[in-house]
């Protein structure tokens, strides 16, 4: 699992130099791993490897968890990558989530940006005592919904 704490991935997750199928995009994920020797976490796997095949440079991911770290999926993209991803949200959404320094995170994890529709910048609210258990809560659809983005992230060539 990869955490914010954790060591740098051994090969950084670097766009797809030239168009690779959603296959291809799937297996890349699989063979990647993190400091620990840990593979991509399953739930978010197809949205790294879609945001791969959609040539979207990612550093660091995890799925969440209810019992520690982020109580929700989270995916870094490199700064390098910003301006593409703020686009590829234009064309492919993913309601309710959003930026918060260059961290993809669901908005109730950190106050809305009312300058930009798809940024936020805040460091996560996630030990808020108001917004931590309403996170635990939506962990499983904040899964669900990532997980379903990056499928679709896949077929959309």
């Amino acid at each position: 699992m990869l955490m914010a704490v954790s060591p740098p991935m051994k090969e950084a997750l670097k766009p797809a130099e030239s168009k690779c199928t959603a296959e291809q995009a799937i297996q890349w994920a699989k063979k990647l791993q993190d400091g620990l020797n840990e593979p991509v976490d399953p739930v978010i796997l197809t949205a790294v490897a879609g945001l791969h095949m959609q040539g979207i440079e990612t550093r660091q991911s995890c799925q969440g968890h209810l019992d520690w770290g982020e109580p929700f999926p989270w995916i870094d993209i490199l700064p390098s990558s910003r301006e593409a991803f703020l686009e590829l949200l234009e064309v492919v959404p993913l309601p309710g989530f959003a930026l918060s320094k260059n961290r993809l995170i669901p908005l109730k994890a950190a106050p809305f940006n009312p300058f930009s529709p798809f940024t936020v910048e805040a460091i996560p609210l996630h030990n808020n005592p108001l917004t931590r258990p309403y996170l635990l809560k939506s962990l499983p659809a904040h899964q669900a919904q990532i997980s379903a983005w990056g499928e679709q992230l896949l077929s959309n060539p």
